[in-house]
């Protein structure tokens, strides 16, 4: 199938991945200690995401992982901790591939969403 480009409407409407729902209402929910909170789904409870705000930039996370190595103490010898930045660089290459695989799903379900209006619309 041929990629379609997601009208804006969409691209902001709240999804539901366990429910697999568009258009689901969803509660903010506020974490203690930060200003910014999280959606869930009022049906499920599970976590609601927008398409437009998952972020896929790669460009973000090397920049971030430059940034840490940057202020990262230096030993000693000279060196930075290997092992530090190994782990960082784990964390932030699963955040990647985490953003990208739940940014796909969202993409699929909007998709399928639109197949479907466009199939009720031709059999009205």
């Amino acid at each position: 199938m041929k990629s379609r480009e997601l009208p804006e409407d969409l691209k902001n409407a709240f999804c539901c991945l366990k429910c697999r729902k568009v258009g689901v209402d969803a509660v903010r929910k506020k974490m203690p200690g930060l200003s910014r909170g999280y959606d869930r789904c009022k049906i499920c409870k599970s976590y609601a995401y927008r398409y437009i705000e998952i972020t896929t930039s790669p460009i973000i996370f090397v920049i971030l992982t430059v940034m840490v190595i940057w202020q990262m103490p230096v030993s000693e010898d000279g060196s930075r901790p290997i092992v530090v930045i190994g782990i960082w660089i784990s964390i932030m290459c699963g955040g990647y591939l985490s953003n990208a695989s739940k940014r796909k799903k969202i993409r699929r379900l909007l998709e399928d969403h639109m197949r479907e209006n466009i199939i009720d619309e031709e059999q009205s």
